[in-house]
């Protein structure tokens, strides 16, 4: 049985590429067990990749740096303090981003986080002080969240 599911939040599909206008695919199944034969949509949005695809877009880094939305993992492995400045929250509500101490290193030289806009937990920063530690930091109503 094929159904078709229409994402209308202003004529908005989240997170399916758009095609000539539409997006498209088809035996589309959810965790609920919905199976969609089209998704449609006028405006598509570049949400992070799912853990239900298997993979994240990632990154790694050494030095303190603004994130961006292009990638979900971001892994750090630097020498010194590492100060990164969270994206804006604006219109991204329910995205999230993955920050690793790869390196070990955050005992000794902190990886401070900093929203851009918003707070994370009702805080102005964040700071990570345990080796190998990982944050992931969610978007809800405007702020960030660890989760």
């Amino acid at each position: 049985m094929k159904t078709i599911i229409t994402l209308d939040k202003a004529n908005q599909a989240y997170g399916f590429p758009q095609l000539n206008g539409n997006a498209h695919y088809d035996d589309i199944i959810s965790d609920s067990g919905i199976t969609a034969n089209t998704i449609s949509a006028t405006t598509y949005y570049n949400l992070p990749v799912s853990p239900d695809v298997g993979y994240y877009t990632t990154t790694g880094i050494t030095t303190g740096q603004s994130l961006t939305w292009d990638k979900t993992y971001w892994g750090i492995s630097g020498n010194s303090n590492v100060d990164l400045v969270l994206p804006s929250v604006v219109g991204k509500e329910g995205y999230y981003l993955i920050i690793k101490d790869e390196a070990g290193i955050c005992g000794t030289y902190r990886i401070r986080l900093t929203p851009s806009s918003g707070t994370i937990d009702n805080n102005n920063y964040v700071d990570m002080n345990i080796n190998y530690m990982s944050l992931t930091c969610m978007v809800r109503g405007g702020n960030w969240y660890l989760i």
